[in-house]
């Protein structure tokens, strides 16, 4: 259910810090990237699909929430680093998305 947000928000970071050059500018579009895509996201896996048993708007805002470290990150380090700080912003994403195991 976490893999959409996460390669949506990758895109997104990555957009933003090609198309996008002052940094205010660049925060905007990450709350409108944030906002949009919880509220779209858990629409669809509330409302269409009903897979969650809690209210829309925790959903959204947890959704948001793990949507916009993604973009955070990449966006954040695309911006130091240039287009080589997008690996390290890539590879930090997918590794939060990892379940640690225990055994």
């Amino acid at each position: 259910m976490l893999l959409p947000p996460v390669v949506t928000r990758i895109m997104a970071g990555a957009l933003l810090t090609l198309m996008i050059s002052a940094v205010p500018w660049r925060l905007a579009g990450l709350a409108v990237f944030t906002i949009g895509g919880g509220a779209a996201i858990a629409a669809a896996a509330k409302i269409w699909l009903g897979i969650f048993p809690v209210s829309y708007v925790t959903l959204a805002g947890v959704i948001g929430l793990i949507a916009s470290a993604v973009a955070a990150t990449v966006t954040g380090l695309g911006s130091l680093a240039g287009h080589t700080g997008w690996s390290p912003g890539i590879t930090a994403s997918n590794l939060r998305m990892i379940p640690s195991q225990e055994t």
